[in-house]
């Protein structure tokens, strides 16, 4: 995160801070559990009404994960874990003292606590912890575990200590980092979220032989999210892994759950009326898209929300509008040097499109914080791509592309002492 960036993150941080002292402390309710298998991590999300301290400490034979938040209290129903989750069993829950609330995770076998923290509101979404865990050894849970190591601790007004795997220490940064544009701990993993295009009762572009732009998009993804996972260099999420309906701003908010460093959206254009265009285009957000080509296709993708019943298209304002401006910045010049990666990765794996680098007001791509592409594949409309991307071993050689693009661009970032 660059020093200007971080300076304006401290000083609002601090004003918060100075105004949130000055007002007595609202009763905040842990609304409801959510949880979800994301590659080799589980996740569990608390929603909470408000603000929360907390601390979070694991505990052996047997194997436990303990939330402490301060200040809160359990309005979620009856304690469960919605959904099979890889790591946890069981989920309890009481009232550890008078002002903090207590959750208990039962493991399934021993696990590690890859980050625990609170993210404030964004979108449509309110204040949430996060817990990820991942596999450990037992040896490697015992050394952990104890009411006096906590991994997380911000119970008594400290900034968060959240130990990561890999890391030498805790990251014990001054100022909380934000999500997609984060510093990172040592030996933690940039996250990269894969989004494949359309999905159920959205097909997206439909190709001559009947092919479907969704089916197209998440075999891609699929093929993506293992060639980075192979690398062992990222974690990897996928916004849909199977043919399921999105909203587009459910697909940004599963971005920023994942603490996203980078948002690739898949997909396939098509121009019926024009089968001779063809071609690999990638493109970042703008308020003016850059051509009318590209402004067409923002508004038919921009409409997938209809589909659903429910039009997002006007964007809320998430954050203070002062942070937002110097944040969304630094977030495009982020989108547009990753695009500048793929399109010459691309260039060697299929043919572009004139003026390959393209801008358009998608909604997908405008979380303020997060950089984010979406890779136009090819045209459905065109007989020869359509042929072409109906192949996975044509896939493949895209996805490989990609995956040079997404290690050029983080090595670079983190050479340059950026996210």
């Amino acid at each position: 995160m660059p020093v200007f960036l971080r300076t304006c993150l401290v000083l609002l941080a601090g004003l918060a801070c100075g105004l949130a002292a000055a007002r007595p402390a609202a009763a905040t309710t842990i609304e409801a559990v959510r949880t979800g298998n994301h590659a080799e991590m589980s996740r569990i999300v608390l929603d909470l009404s408000g603000d929360a301290g907390y601390r979070v400490f694991t505990l052996a034979d047997p194997y436990r994960v303990v939330i402490d938040l301060r200040g809160a209290r359990w309005d979620a129903g009856r304690a469960s874990v919605p959904g099979a989750l890889d790591h946890v069993k069981r989920l309890r829950h009481g009232r550890y003292r008078d002002n903090v609330a207590r959750v208990v995770l039962d493991l399934a076998a021993p696990a590690r606590v890859r980050r625990a923290f609170l993210l404030g509101p964004g979108g449509d979404a309110g204040h949430r912890f996060v817990v990820d865990l991942a596999d450990t050894s037992r040896g490697a849970f015992m050394e952990q575990a104890g009411l006096d190591n906590p991994v997380a601790d911000h119970l008594d007004g400290e900034r968060a200590s959240v130990q990561v795997a890999g890391a030498d220490r805790p990251d014990s940064g001054n100022d909380a980092p934000t999500p997609g544009n984060k510093p990172h701990a040592p030996g933690e993993r940039p996250t990269v979220v894969i989004d494949a295009g359309h999905g159920g009762k959205d097909p997206g572009a439909v190709g001559d032989s009947g092919v479907y732009e969704k089916n197209v998009t998440l075999a891609a993804a699929h093929t993506l999210e293992k060639l980075l996972t192979r690398t062992g260099r990222y974690d990897v999420v996928l916004t849909r892994d199977r043919d399921v309906f999105l909203t587009l701003r459910g697909r940004v908010e599963q971005a920023r759950e994942a603490d996203a460093d980078l948002f690739l959206s898949l997909h396939a254009d098509s121009i019926p009326d024009s089968p001779d265009i063809r071609g690999l285009h990638v493109y970042t957000v703008s308020d003016e898209a850059s051509s009318a080509q590209a402004a067409r296709l923002a508004r038919r993708e921009n409409r997938a929300d209809i589909v659903g019943g429910v039009d997002f298209s006007q964007q809320s304002r998430e954050v203070n509008t002062i942070l937002m401006d110097l944040t969304r910045r630094e977030t495009m010049n982020l989108s547009a040097e990753f695009a500048d990666y793929a399109v010459s990765h691309l260039s060697d794996a299929g043919r572009l499109l004139n003026n390959s680098h393209r801008s358009a007001g998608f909604v997908v791509l405008k979380a303020p914080d997060i950089p984010s592409v979406l890779v136009e594949l090819g045209y459905l409309s065109n007989p020869h791509e359509e042929r072409l991307l109906r192949k996975a071993s044509y896939r493949r050689k895209l996805m490989r592309a990609l995956t040079e693009a997404v290690g050029q661009y983080f090595t670079r970032t983190q050479e340059a002492g950026r996210p």
